[in-house]
């Protein structure tokens, strides 16, 4: 949903409380807080893209190319409840080949989450790659458990970078993408999790990170994410 927009009714920046498809994928209805309701047309699916490109909005359309657009080396800040992780799931449907082996590093809370996500946005109506076994996510919550090789992409708890065994892996496996969520929590640059983290970037192209909330307290925190 996005934040604010221009009602093009009364002409003021109005907060718009919620956003409904009607018409198959052809038009959006737009309700703002000013109690003016709208509808918008929405734009043909370009060239590319497939049917699921409709199901994201505008906005978050937007995201997937500014991901894109980046090479893959961004921060993507938007507040939360505006769809980080969907953004991220789209750039990944539609460059699944290019930027994988990929490794996801959200919070251990957030880990099934991840993969629900995941199986909606990647997986889900993907003629391209709906054939091919290596594409479901492949979950790693216990430190102990060897990973299962083979796999495109991976979702790692970042509660499990302290552990050796991971961490041997993670060093030795040619990731192209790392996909770091909440990526605030590196904050510290003195912290384990974060010096673990930076062992692991030398070799990975490719990093996205994704925060609500890049800088908590100084601009210094914005560091470790640069």
């Amino acid at each position: 949903m996005r934040a604010t927009t221009l009602c093009p009714r009364c002409k003021k920046v109005a907060e718009v409380i919620s956003e409904k498809r009607i018409d198959s994928i052809h038009r959006i209805r737009l309700t703002f807080k000013c109690g003016h309701t709208v509808l918008e047309k929405l734009a043909s699916i370009p060239q590319g893209r497939d049917s699921k490109w409709s199901d994201f909005f505008p906005y978050q359309q937007t995201g997937i190319e500014f991901i894109e657009r980046s090479n893959f080396k961004c921060l993507v800040a938007d507040e939360m409840g505006l769809g980080k992780t969907i953004q991220l799931l789209g750039a990944l449907r539609y460059n699944f080949d290019a930027i994988t082996p990929m490794v996801i590093i959200p919070k251990s809370s957030l880990t099934f989450n991840w993969m629900r996500e995941y199986m909606k946005w990647v997986v889900e109506d993907n003629d391209a790659l709906k054939s091919r076994y290596d594409i479901l996510p492949i979950p790693i919550m216990d430190g102990q458990i060897t990973p299962i090789p083979g796999f495109k992409v991976y979702i790692l708890s970042m509660d499990l970078l302290s552990k050796p065994k991971i961490m041997e892996w993670l060093q030795k496996t040619p990731f192209k993408t790392l996909a770091i969520d909440e990526s605030h929590h590196f904050k510290n640059v003195n912290s384990k999790r974060t010096s673990s983290l930076n062992l692991i970037t030398k070799h990975i192209p490719y990093r996205v990170c994704l925060s609500g909330t890049p800088i908590l307290n100084n601009t210094l925190e914005y560091w470790p994410t640069l």
